[in-house]
This record gives structure tokens, sequence and C-alpha cells, in this order.
């Protein structure tokens, strides 16, 4: 058993699959707090203080300011706090010079504790060790990028290597990662916590700001997993594999950012991967790896021009790249990909 140390150097996302509307949270510029109401809580103030008319108004109408309309009926922060879940920092990501958005919530424990399923980094590491793993042994047949059954006989290929289910050896039963456990981390506490906006950057270095706000783990805060790997099988997954395959996948994603120069959100540094939600496609995907830079160019752009006909994805052949952006937000004025970690084992 071992423990597993992240420490985020960016903006780090785990949705929950829960988002606020505008209506649903307060935002006090003055403190730089967004407050998370208690339904519950808040909609018996409403009912106590006589407001829900009020309240029914302000939802169909076109100010979507929750704050400024208990403010103007005499409630401001103190009051609210009586009926919040908890605040967060409102980082780059809100401004009272314009209209506010909705919020994709960081997931939550039943006590309302933030924090990082084992599920996410294992997802990771297994991405991770797939890259290391192509890098090192080619693989040897045709791949079908978008094929659910090229993606399964990949997976066979490098990871199915137990042989427990000796009749099959396609079996998810065979899988080496079996032999890593990875729990949930520690809490992680409010105060850690920021909003943070999406942004799409061109390999010039243009940005696009994007009318997406993610509650996020802000840079520069410790979590902590306990990292368990079970040797009884013989065949395992070592530290030493999870170390190696960290430190490859920090110099393959440094090799495909050089194409976004005006980017300025850094490399990845050393011993380092990316975690959670948008971080972007260079993070959660072997299609260059497996095909090589020019041939995963034609591929990727030829399969999102399918998807996504109005963006004109055909022109990222020529720009040598595609997808043609890479995700970033702003964080105190400083541009960060989402989801950076470095990653530690003791």
């Amino acid at each position: 058993t071992y423990t597993i140390t992240l420490t985020t150097l960016s903006p780090t996302f785990i949705g929950s699959n829960t988002r606020l509307k505008k209506t649903e949270y307060c935002y006090y510029p003055a403190l730089q707090k967004a407050v998370m109401l208690d339904r519950e809580k808040f909609f018996a103030f409403l009912v106590q203080k006589n407001l829900m008319d009020a309240y029914e108004q302000f939802i169909f109408g076109r100010d979507g300011n929750l704050a400024v309309f208990l403010q103007n009926l005499g409630y401001g922060y103190p009051a609210m706090r009586d009926v919040m879940l908890y605040a967060t920092d409102a980082g780059d990501a809100l401004d009272e010079t314009h209209s506010l958005r909705d919020i994709d919530c960081f997931l939550r424990d039943a006590h309302n504790r933030a924090y990082i399923p084992g599920s996410s980094l294992k997802g990771a590491l297994r991405t991770a060790l797939l890259i290391q793993r192509i890098d090192e042994d080619k693989y040897p047949h045709p791949v079908g990028l978008w094929d659910k059954d090229s993606a399964k006989a990949i997976q066979k290929h490098y990871f199915y290597k137990l042989n427990l289910a000796r009749k099959r050896k396609d079996e998810m039963l065979n899988d080496i990662l079996r032999t890593v456990s990875i729990s949930d981390s520690e809490p992680i506490e409010n105060v850690n916590m920021t909003l943070c906006r999406k942004l799409d950057i061109s390999p010039k270095g243009f940005a696009k700001k994007l009318p997406v706000v993610r509650e996020c783990v802000r840079p520069g805060v410790k979590i902590r997993f306990a990292l368990t790997i079970d040797t009884s099988f013989g065949r395992y997954i070592s530290v030493e594999d999870i170390r190696a395959a960290v430190a490859a996948f920090a110099e393959y994603y440094n090799k495909y950012i050089r194409s976004f120069p005006g980017a300025k959100a850094g490399a990845a540094a050393p011993d380092s991967l990316f975690l959670g939600g948008g971080s972007g496609f260079f993070t959660k995907s072997a299609a260059y790896p497996l095909l090589g830079r020019e041939k995963a160019v034609r591929e990727v752009s030829r399969y999102l021009q399918g998807r996504f006909r109005l963006h004109r994805h055909e022109q990222d052949v020529h720009l040598g790249i595609s997808p043609r952006t890479v995700k970033c937000t702003s964080y105190r004025g400083q541009l960060y990909p989402f989801g950076l970690c470095r990653v530690e084992i003791s």
C-alpha cells in the first residue's frame, strides 16, 4: 500500500452532472464569492419572508442576478450565509459588468465535500500506461480509430495479461489493471475551490471565451489517495511502471502542445498528467501514438468534420494538428490548461 499525492498545477474539474442556473446561486463581486444555496433552506426562507411571488417573477424575468434581486429586498450576504451549502472563490469566471453564467459543479460526497474518485485517477493512469506501451511496442494491426471492436482489441493487446480466463483471452477478467486499486481522495476544502471559464486557444494564441463555467480545484492544492497493488496474480502493475508511464505521458503531451506556440498555457511539468473534465483530446486519446502524427491528423480531422460540419475541421490538415484548439482557462490573470497535476507516490 502506498500514498499517491496529486498536486494541482492548474485548475482541475471533476464533474458531478449538476449544473446550477444563474438564478440558483448568489454572486457577490465585492467578496469575489459565489454562494451555492441549500434549496430546502432557501425555499423555507422565501416562504418565511413571504417572497415566493416576487421570486417567481424574478425567475421568469430578464434579470438573472439572484444576489441583486435579494439585496434589493434587503437581504444581503449575511442573510444568505444561513441558507447556503458553501461558498467558493469566483476566480476570473464571473464579473459584475457581464451576465452571469450557469455553473457546472464539482463532484461532492453525501456531506457536500468535494473529492476526486479513485476511478478518475485510475483512468488517467490507464491512458498514460497505454500511451507508454504503444510507444515501446507499436500496435501490429490496422486501427479503426472510432471502432469499438478495434478499441477492445487494443486494450486486449496491451493490458489483458493475467490469463485468468484462459478460454477467452479477451475477457476483462484478464486486465492487468485489476492489480491496481486507488481509493477516493481525501475531502477537498472549499477554500481550495474556484470557478473557471472555458477558453479555446488556437495555435496562434487566439482565445475564444465559451459560456461554460466550471467549479474547479485551484492550482497548488495537494490531494491524497491510497494506492494498493495486488502482487498475488504473479503479474501486476508496479509503482515503477506507474512512475515511468507518468514521465512518458508528460513527454508525449509536450510533443503535441508545441503545435500551439501562441497558447502560452505552458508545457506539462515532469511527472505530471491530466485529470478530469475539459482537459482536451490530447490528454484522453491514444490516436496520435497509434497512427503516427500525419495519419492521425487526417483521421481525427475527418472524424470531427463528420460530427461538426459547420466548424470546418478539414482545415486542420493544413495546420498539421487536429483538433485545432487547446482547452484552457484563466486563474488570477494567468492562462492554464485544465487538469494538469503532478503525481508523487510514497
